[in-house]
């Protein structure tokens, strides 16, 4: 049964796209018309909160009245996208009696009309009679992961009769004129200095290889889900006094390094760019892909190389605003120069919330490797990386999906990354450990 809200801003507005919204128009725009992929979907338990379905959905619509990113459409004018933020409107709401598991899975699997289709379906599922869960799929022009967390906070806060501020933050069209200011044009400058300096040492892809066949679908999915790796990722970044997101990174580029042979390993790291006052608690999609380079010729072993992404991420994140048509250029420029198309086709996304505490029984890590699972999902017809790491983290485990194009990264090969991963991060618990060598097709 679905049920429609009225929401009301304090303004209209129209824009160009900012560079955050502009890289997922781009990746959108290579991804059709598997677009879908670009989704993602979040859960609110509201099963101990004594709210009516009226109550729920005058939430949605005050939710969506503030951040103006919810109501915010795309369209191509001349040739350009743009974004026009409507002052009111009408959002349909399912209110349902399936399970949050299958209405997210219907939210999931249809890509949004991005002209005409409000950038976020909501609905209600309702158990006994009462509104148990709000699931919310968000469209990635609207918002990214970190943004959707604000989008929830309010969400809860409204359902349970708390105060929702007007936002401090800026919107997306006020982002957009910053972007295009002088200071906007000098932040995009010096980052195009960093790719420019960056692009000029890293091979030309991290996986150059192609395979005479591959799987059809073409580009598989492989999910690990590891508890050991979750404590053994704390522990190492205790140790070494990184914390885990460097020695995830670290292992990543060892691994790669190990199966490709390269002594540098590039990865595209997404950056949530919320480090400035005007973007810490904003609702758009400012997540933008940071490059890290990670030299590994010469590294005396795996605490070396934690050691390295470490001092690497910090110019990786701090360039990670930028306008892609910079980049873009930058690319064609040193492809140019190197007589070959360079640029890495490998990214990692770590969506955790934050580091994971370490479990209070004190089991090793080791112990804990045979309650690791590494299954199989839906595979996709057409992404646009040969080479895509998630990671997110809940209750003491680790997940890692990597998403994988067949023509240069096999089923097996993917396999023994995510493992390799793990043993190599649960071996460091206790110590420094040598570095994998292995090659792709070995």
């Amino acid at each position: 049964m679905p049920a429609t809200v009225a929401f009301r801003g304090a303004r209209s507005a129209s824009d160009v796209l900012t560079w955050g919204q502009r890289a997922i128009w781009t990746a959108i725009e290579r991804t059709r018309p598997s677009d879908a992929y670009f989704n993602f979907a979040r859960t609110v338990d509201i099963r101990g909160v004594d709210a009516d379905l009226d109550t729920v959905l005058a939430a949605v619509a005050l939710v969506v009245s503030r951040h103006e990113a919810l109501r915010t459409r795309m369209s191509v004018v001349d040739g350009e996208p743009v974004q026009t933020v409507s002052a009111e409107g009408e959002l349909r709401v399912d209110v349902v009696d399936e399970s949050p598991d299958q209405l997210t899975e219907r939210y999931l699997a249809a890509a949004f009309d991005y002209e005409h289709e409000w950038p976020l379906r909501v609905g209600v599922v309702v158990e006994d009679g009462h509104p148990a869960y709000l699931v919310v799929c968000f469209c990635h022009l609207a918002t990214d992961f970190g943004g959707s967390v604000f989008v929830l906070r309010d969400l809860r806060a409204a359902v349970e009769g708390g105060d929702v501020p007007e936002p401090t933050a800026a919107q997306p069209v006020d982002l957009a004129a910053f972007q295009r200011s002088p200071a906007g044009t000098r932040m995009a400058r010096a980052a195009a200095g960093y790719w420019r300096r960056a692009y000029d040492r890293i091979p030309t892809s991290m996986f150059e290889h192609r395979a005479a066949t591959h799987e059809n679908p073409r580009y598989q999915r492989a999910f690990l889900l590891s508890p050991a790796l979750a404590r053994a990722a704390t522990a190492v970044g205790d140790r070494l006094g990184t914390g885990s997101s460097a020695v995830l990174n670290a292992a990543f580029a060892a691994v790669i390094g190990g199966l490709t042979g390269h002594d540098t390993c590039a990865m595209l790291a997404i950056s949530r760019n919320r480090f400035r006052e005007q973007t810490r608690d904003m609702v758009s999609t400012l997540a933008l892909e940071g490059l890290l380079v990670v030299p590994l010729a010469g590294a005396t072993g795996f605490d070396d190389v934690v050691l390295r992404a470490w001092r690497a991420a910090v110019p990786a994140y701090r360039y990670a605003q930028y306008d892609e048509r910079d980049r873009d250029r930058i690319v064609r420029e040193t492809s140019d120069r190197r007589g070959a198309h360079v640029h890495p086709y490998c990214c990692v996304n770590d969506l955790r919330a934050a580091e994971l505490p370490p479990t209070a029984d004190g089991t090793p890590p080791r112990d804990l490797l045979g309650e690791s699972t590494l299954t199989w999902q839906e595979p996709l017809d057409q992404v646009s990386c040969r080479f895509c790491l998630h990671v997110g983290g809940a209750e003491n485990t680790l997940g890692i999906q990597l998403t994988a194009d067949t023509a240069y990264l096999r089923k097996h090969d993917m396999t023994a990354f995510l493992t390799g991963v793990e043993a190599l991060v649960v071996a460091a618990v206790d110590g420094p450990v040598t570095l994998p060598g292995n090659r792709i097709g070995a």
